[in-house]
């Protein structure tokens, strides 16, 4: 597996840059599902697709709302082959996922197991509808041999203000949240 976080991106000259994104682009399992990958993103500093897609979005829908959430439980600790179990199951969610969120979405696989869904012209009580429907979807599903899986949810609008990386830190808190407490596993922040 190509790994950047050992990599000073800040020193690379543009076309570097350009090498590593290729090369990451190449071993990436989910760059062929049409999915941005965050991390790689971020740490290339290549929001700007992104971003501009987004500007594009909220220019053109009344309202945009996003989702985050996390999958967990998905290997049993005692197995050795836990992280190719976890890695192959949540490439399956994905594919699934891909499927089942409407063309105009943006799907994010934003880091391991979290998730986020960019949703435009869908309001925060139509976003809550989708996450519990997606949540049932994930839930009923059977990847590999694990029926156990579980997700917290968080849902937000985007504010005149935001932007994707304040909205996804705000999710991303409210997540942490949801763990914290353990008492639910949907938060609207």
């Amino acid at each position: 597996m190509f790994d950047i976080t050992d990599i000073d991106l800040e020193s690379k000259t543009k076309e570097e840059l350009i090498e590593i994104i290729q090369e990451l682009a190449s071993v990436d399992s989910y760059h062929n599902l049409d999915v941005y990958h965050m991390n790689a993103l971020d740490k290339l500093k290549e929001y700007t697709p992104l971003h501009m897609h987004i500007d594009k979005i909220n220019k053109s829908s009344q309202n945009v709302s996003v989702m985050m959430f996390r999958i967990f439980n998905i290997a049993r600790s005692d197995d050795i082959f836990k992280d190719k179990v976890s890695k192959k199951i949540l490439h399956d969610i994905t594919k699934l996922l891909k499927l089942k969120i409407r063309n105009t979405d943006i799907l994010i696989k934003y880091d391991k197991s979290n998730y986020v869904i960019i949703a435009p012209n869908t309001d925060l009580d139509g976003v809550e509808k989708y996450a519990h429907k997606l949540n049932g979807i994930i839930l009923q599903n059977v990847f590999g041999n694990i029926s156990h899986l579980k997700s917290n949810f968080s849902i937000t609008a985007f504010n005149e203000d935001d932007d994707i990386k304040g909205v996804i830190s705000r999710l991303h808190k409210a997540l942490l949240d949801i763990e914290k407490s353990s008492s639910h596993y949907f938060i609207k922040v």
